[in-house]
């Protein structure tokens, strides 16, 4: 969705089509030639739309006008997951080789590569601040990069099952590693120290938190559950970062 929240867009094979949020009603249709669209992302100000393609392009658009902008080439495989920098002057792109690429988003110029030779990246995702990025594998793996020089700072293990998502909350204290089997844990930012780990009987998929950062939403096949964390009372207030605790309710959507 538009940061603005006026329209959706939803890849369609090698369309992408900007929809009325409000009505559903199709508004226009980006074209991203014979190539099948892999991943979608709005610059947070909104100003453009990127597409991963399967031929390994990243492609943009004016979101305002549906103007093609530019084509961005350079890896080979496909476009596994695009998204922006905060700032909005990058593009980070995760390519099925595992490897990731930054690019510049006005000029498509390349700025670095993240390559873990023992691991194939399948995602990631920029913290708040735009200093540090995360990516997560098919292994049980999140690692964090630092984002100026593309250097990987530390490696987190979730257990042998794939990580299907992982969030930084908004304010940038908490990293989150969702697995398809339910696990749930929550780490405190820089040092990935626990804070929060629990599981629900459900194959988990997409998360994202609420503005505040004390809720986190998680798509299940059984339903939305939402996870509330809040300090632990009993810690004293010079203790450093407060730890949280996860508290699971699982409503079925249909």
């Amino acid at each position: 969705m538009k940061p603005s929240g006026a329209f959706l867009a939803v890849a369609s094979a090698s369309d992408v089509r900007l929809l009325d949020a409000a009505t559903g009603a199709l508004l226009d249709t980006l074209h991203a030639g014979s190539s099948e669209v892999k991943s979608l992302a709005f610059s947070p100000d909104g100003s453009w739309l990127a597409a991963g393609g399967h031929d390994g392009a990243v492609r943009l658009w004016d979101a305002t006008t549906g103007e093609y902008l530019r084509r961005i080439d350079g890896a080979s495989g496909p476009v596994c997951s695009v998204t922006p920098s905060p700032d909005a002057a990058c593009i980070a792109a995760c390519y099925a080789n595992g490897s990731v690429r930054l690019w510049d988003a006005a000029t498509g110029a390349l700025q670095r590569t993240l390559h873990s030779p023992d691991s194939v990246a399948e995602a990631v995702v920029f913290s708040p601040d735009g200093r540090r990025l995360a990516t997560r594998d098919a292994s049980g793996f999140v690692r964090l990069w630092d984002a100026t020089t593309g250097s990987q700072s530390r490696t987190l293990s979730v257990g042998t099952h794939a990580v299907k998502s992982v969030t930084f909350s908004p304010d940038g204290s908490w990293l989150a590693a969702v697995t398809r089997t339910g696990a749930v844990e929550v780490r405190t930012m820089p040092t990935l120290a626990a804070a929060a780990m629990t599981r629900v009987d459900d194959a988990l998929g997409g998360a994202t938190w609420s503005l505040r950062s004390q809720t986190m939403y998680v798509v299940g096949s059984a339903g939305l559950h939402s996870f509330a964390f809040a300090p632990q009372e009993d810690e004293a207030a010079d203790a450093g970062p407060p730890a949280a605790h996860g508290r699971a309710t699982s409503d079925v959507t249909g």
